[in-house]
């Protein structure tokens, strides 16, 4: 029960006004689905485990949040401001991010299929892994952005200059892998026969 005398256990549509009032009701349960959490100060908090679905954190302020294995379908987080977050393994499917500040935020393994993200901000950010499938991307800013395993192509609609692919390795690279490999193999083989010529020497001794 927080200090408003809501029963968190039971209360499916609650308001959470202070930033200490979410802390508090965190380490009751990790259940915040529904609440009512609009313009309210998460900054540089970690969401690990959560289920905020459907939650209402229209305006709030997440910048430099991380949020791992949570749940926000459906969640509004239209004008949301999330800069230089880190969200990974996280469901967003349906979720509304209009007009959303995501300047440098970097998302992987994130299912964002059918979310809304109208005129957000996504400059600096990155994209690894992603499930854009029937989202919205019109107007969103991509300066600087980039992305690896996203298929635009299921995008609702995508944005209007693509982040940039991320770079592959120099083409030496996979020869220096290789020539590395053998190297270890010819000392493992050496080392190997170096031993079994240290172990027959005695026996020859011995024959002596």
């Amino acid at each position: 029960m927080n200090e408003n005398g809501q029963d968190l256990e039971t209360n499916t549509d609650f308001r959470l006004a202070t930033r200490e009032e979410v802390i508090d009701a965190l380490g009751e349960k990790r259940d915040l689905s529904d609440a009512d959490l609009h313009g309210i100060d998460l900054n540089g908090l970690r969401l690990t485990g959560m289920r905020l679905q459907n939650a209402n954190l229209s305006g709030a302020q997440m910048d430099g949040v991380t949020i791992v294995g949570s749940e926000l379908g459906g969640a509004d987080l239209s004008g949301v401001s999330m800069a230089g977050a880190w969200i990974a393994g996280t469901n967003l499917h349906t979720a509304s991010l209009r007009s959303a500040t995501l300047t440098g935020t970097r998302m992987s393994g994130v299912n964002l299929a059918e979310a809304d993200l109208t005129g957000a901000d996504f400059n600096d950010g990155l994209l690894l892994g992603v499930n854009v499938a029937g989202a919205d991307f019109s107007g969103v800013t991509t300066e600087n952005a980039r992305a690896a395993g996203v298929d635009w192509s299921k995008a609702k609609a995508a944005p209007d200059e693509l982040p940039a692919g991320l770079p592959g390795p120099p083409p030496w690279v996979p020869a220096l892998i290789l020539a590395v490999l053998a190297l270890l193999v010819i000392l493992f083989l050496r080392g190997r026969k170096n031993k079994a010529g240290e172990d027959i020497q005695p026996e020859e001794e011995a024959m002596d």
